[in-house]
């Protein structure tokens, strides 16, 4: 049962890929290595009522939104992971872009 969750699961998280063939995909993830996701930095988040900053924009990006430098902060990143968050982020995003990865940046985490 377990097995079949997780396939199921990647089978959604497939189809919201940001390339994904599937037609009413929402380009949510961009995927770093097989069963790896981030979340599409091209994304935009629509921020809702912030009476503290008035100016803000309306739409601001995904990592900001989830304010990377704060999660990264808070993350460990044992010597095994291939580079740190932010250079699996930039690699997502040039993913995300159609951007050349470099064979350096595809190295499973």
């Amino acid at each position: 049962t377990k097995r079949k969750k997780r396939t199921y699961l990647n089978a959604v998280l497939a189809r919201g890929e940001v390339h994904s063939p599937y037609q009413p995909a929402r380009q949510l993830w961009v995927r770093t290595a097989n069963g790896h996701y981030l979340p599409n930095p091209l994304m935009q988040l629509r921020r809702v009522g912030d009476s503290t900053l008035p100016d803000a924009p309306a739409w601001v990006p995904v990592y900001t939104a989830l304010n990377l430098p704060w999660i990264v902060l808070g993350t460990v990143e044992p010597e095994a992971f291939a580079g740190s968050l932010a250079t699996r982020v930039e690699v997502a995003r040039r993913r995300a872009a159609g951007e050349a990865v470099a064979a350096l940046d595809e190295e499973p985490f």
